[in-house]
């Protein structure tokens, strides 16, 4: 999926709801460069309960700024997203790259490779969630 699709598809969603990945309880976090492709972009992603463990282990040893890890909003996902487009996201081993709406979106940390890419956008009123589904594409 490009990011101009994603941004069409999530605008058609209920703004409040969490935006998740829809494997394990792990949500996308904040974009960068893909690894695979530095063109690209990679939707970062963090494990809900490793995100709660860590926050509690610096909470405990009184480390300053400590901030837990949440999903973010549908709404929040909408504004990344749309300022991504013209803007220069650094490669993994550097060079600048500029994202536009064809620019497809990967589920992958930062200086990782994973071959899995955004799908598909699926509502869960349930949850008041909105998953993205990730297929296996090189």
């Amino acid at each position: 999926m490009n990011l101009g699709t994603l941004i069409t598809l999530l605008e058609n969603t209920p703004k409040e709801y969490n935006v998740m990945f829809a494997f394990g309880y792990f949500f996308p976090t904040e974009l960068s460069s893909y690894r695979g492709d530095y063109s690209q972009l990679g939707m970062d992603y963090e494990d809900y309960d490793s995100a709660r463990t860590l926050f509690a282990a610096r909470e405990k040893n009184n480390v300053e700024n400590n901030v837990l890890i949440e999903p973010k909003t549908v709404e929040w996902w909408i504004s990344t997203l749309k300022n991504a487009i013209g803007e220069d996201f650094q490669g993994y081993k550097g060079g600048w790259f500029e994202m536009d709406e064809n620019t497809p979106i990967w589920a992958a940390n930062h200086g990782d490779w994973t071959g899995a890419a955004i799908g598909r956008v699926v509502v869960c009123n349930t949850h008041d969630s909105v998953y993205l589904e990730t297929v296996y594409a090189r």
